[in-house]
């Protein structure tokens, strides 16, 4: 039920499973890259755009920690440090328009 509604939210622009480690995608299951989303663990952390990259709706469905997180699917999301920490990305000239039309 929570898939069908990850998938209505975001108009099927994640790919339904993980890339990598995924536990449920099926064998020989193949997809085309798609877009990504943005998670938080807080507002303090999302205002300084101290997140993480999302690309799967298995992913969002393993997440128990996030407060907040973009209903809108951009066409990219990256990292700007080392440790992976602070996300950039989640602005409107990013938007996947295919999806948001």
């Amino acid at each position: 039920m929570m898939n069908d509604l990850y998938n209505l939210i975001l108009k099927g622009g994640l790919r339904k499973y993980k890339f990598i480690n995924s536990k449920i995608k099926p064998i020989d299951y193949s997809e085309n890259m798609k877009g990504s989303i943005f998670a938080f663990r807080s507002k303090e952390l999302m205002q300084d755009s101290k997140g993480f990259i999302i690309t799967s709706e298995e992913a969002v469905s393993e997440q128990k920690e996030i407060t907040h997180w973009t209903p809108n699917v951009y066409r990219y999301g990256k990292y700007v440090d080392n440790k992976k920490i602070i996300v950039k990305g989640h602005e409107e000239k990013n938007l996947d328009r295919s999806i948001h039309l």
